[in-house]
């Protein structure tokens, strides 16, 4: 949800929540386009990278795997949409979702080493 954005560049999504919807709605509504967005990398990851249990046990394990972390996605889309408002700044959320993702990569590429 994107509210309007102030001079300095800081979008103000309590702004938007304001006029348009609860605090919790855009919570709820932010943290379901957070993890829907996640569906299609998910999806890829899964297709590139089967592991054996999952190609074992077929496409309804992909699907499953794909919708657990779409779950999981949307769960931090909320702690992050928290700080957002808890911080008053964008860049706060921003920079957890780096370090999540790079700690992510750097996991993936150790494993992938390791294995």
């Amino acid at each position: 949800l994107i509210g309007r954005v102030e001079a300095a560049g800081n979008v103000r999504v309590s702004d938007f929540t304001s006029r348009c919807t609860s605090t919790g709605r855009a919570i709820v509504g932010s943290s379901v386009l957070f993890g829907l967005w996640h569906a299609l990398p998910a999806w890829s990851t899964i297709s590139v990278y089967q592991t054996g249990a999952i190609r074992d046990a077929g496409a309804a394990a992909s699907v499953g795997v794909v919708v657990g972390g779409v779950v999981i996605t949307g769960i931090v889309g909320a702690g992050l949409a928290w700080l957002r408002l808890r911080t008053d700044s964008l860049a706060a959320p921003v920079l957890v979702h780096v370090a999540a993702n790079s700690a992510s990569y750097l996991a993936a590429f150790a494993i992938a080493r390791w294995l």
